[in-house]
């Protein structure tokens, strides 16, 4: 067994309650307020021990498919890992713990003209960053950018490295009242952006903006603030996000169509943005992931800006929705402008935590909204969905799907093998769901 060790410089912030060993090699805890986490690297089994007050609660290591038996010793903590992945080791009363277990090799880019690289262990305060086509900017393992990252009308770019991006520097930085997204790559082709770790956020945490060909692998995200929405894809086609852990307070994986930073008329270095977001989102789909959505927001959401001619071929598939603990849904669609949103697919999901919707499809107008007239919404399937009840969801936690009228409905949503508290959901009072002006609900 080989592990990596990733080095921190010694003014980042430690872990005030937990200290984490992997195969007895200690690994640096980062601390941020909404969430601790330690990043590492292995390509085999590994056993994990964790320190912690001896007083501290319960604890337990997600997402709960993974079957990962924890062991309490006194103060100690132990488990064993399966290999490279995402976990969360939540104890009752402590700051959540997030585990980023990198394979070994994280295809690091060798230096040369176009490589910006920030070095493993090192701190590096750049502010306003830019790329340019063909550039890559690697932040190593270990290393941390404090800045916002920005790409526009840009190809052939790509942002990885395993190191940290800390939207932290911004509060002293802008203006009073504005407020600066961490990562955005806007008008561009063929963007990956990959292996990052993503921390205080001052607003939307990652947006694809009116791209094309976009890979977004591995990438992990913690965001306290409100409207840290996890990965927003405004505008975009043929995006693909894999792999990724995302803790937000607000929409965790988002599709919309709005215009972006374009009408406010933000200043990035010495011009103004340009780019308008709007535009139809094809051929979008997210798979692989474990999410925490906090007190706002939803955990898979369309809307609710969408001023678009169409949204279609949407795949969320293979997810492990750990928490939705506000008063938003594990599943949502707001649809709030004309478009028509048609053929998406949710497949093969857990939910673990959910609170007060489950299921959200609804044709609206809310204070996001510009279009006059209304949409549409058809063919959205929900399969092979495992949801778990706690004894607080009967009677409180509801599913709505409601259209407009009777020309802007909801029509053909199919629950196959959708099961909830471990009973399959073969009609609307399973759930219970509430309708109005939708056709073709069906339950198999």
């Amino acid at each position: 067994m080989t592990l990596s060790t990733y080095p921190y410089h010694p003014s980042c912030p430690a872990s005030p309650v937990y200290r984490l060993f992997a195969e007895g090699t200690e690994q640096f805890v980062y601390h941020t307020t909404a969430a601790d986490f330690a990043a590492f690297g292995t390509d085999s089994p590994i056993r994990v021990e964790v320190t912690l007050p001896v007083e501290a609660g319960a604890a337990t290591v997600h997402p709960l498919r993974r079957g990962i038996s924890a062991e309490r010793a006194g103060d100690a903590i132990r488990f064993t890992l399966p290999g490279a992945g995402n976990y969360l080791l939540q104890v009752e009363g402590l700051n959540p713990l997030f585990l980023y277990v990198n394979p070994l090799d994280l295809h690091l880019p060798a230096d040369g003209a176009n490589v910006r690289r920030i070095p493993a262990g090192t701190v590096m305060d750049a502010g306003k960053v830019t790329l340019h086509s063909g550039e890559t900017l690697c932040i190593e393992p270990g290393a941390v950018l404090r800045g916002a990252v920005r790409i526009s009308n840009a190809e052939n770019v790509t942002l990885c490295g395993g190191g940290i991006l800390d939207g932290g520097w911004v509060g002293a930085q802008v203006k009073p009242g504005a407020r600066t997204r961490l990562l955005v790559a806007e008008g561009c082709q063929n963007v990956t952006i990959r292996d990052i770790i993503l921390i205080q956020p001052e607003v939307w945490m990652l947006v694809i903006g009116a791209c094309r060909d976009v890979l977004i692998q591995n990438v992990r995200e913690i965001g306290q603030v409100m409207a840290s929405d996890g990965i927003d894809v405004v505008g975009s086609r043929d995006v693909l996000i894999e792999n990724c852990c995302l803790r937000n307070n607000d929409d965790c994986i988002v599709v919309k169509s709005c215009p972006g930073d374009s009408l406010v008329g933000l200043e990035w270095g010495d011009r103004r943005v340009s780019v308008d977001w709007r535009g139809d989102v094809e051929n979008v789909t997210a798979r692989g992931c474990i999410l925490w959505n906090d007190q706002a927001g939803n955990a898979l959401e369309i809307g609710h800006e969408l001023q678009a001619e169409f949204v279609r071929n949407i795949r969320f598939e293979d997810i492990d929705i750990l928490c939705v603990h506000g008063h938003g849904a594990p599943f949502s669609i707001h649809n709030g402008d004309r478009a028509r949103v048609e053929n998406v697919v949710y497949e093969n999901i857990r939910v673990e935590h959910h609170f007060d919707k489950l299921v959200d499809f609804r044709i609206i107008r809310s204070r996001y909204n510009h279009d006059e007239e209304r949409g549409q919404v058809r063919n959205i399937t929900l399969r092979d969905i495992d949801v778990t009840e706690s004894v607080y969801n009967p009677g409180y936690t509801i599913s709505v799907i409601g259209g407009w009228d009777a020309q802007h409905t909801i029509e053909g949503v199919h629950f196959e093998n959708f099961r909830l508290g471990g009973r399959q959901v073969l009609k609307p009072e399973d759930l219970p769901l509430y309708t109005c002006h939708c056709r073709e609900i069906t339950f198999r």
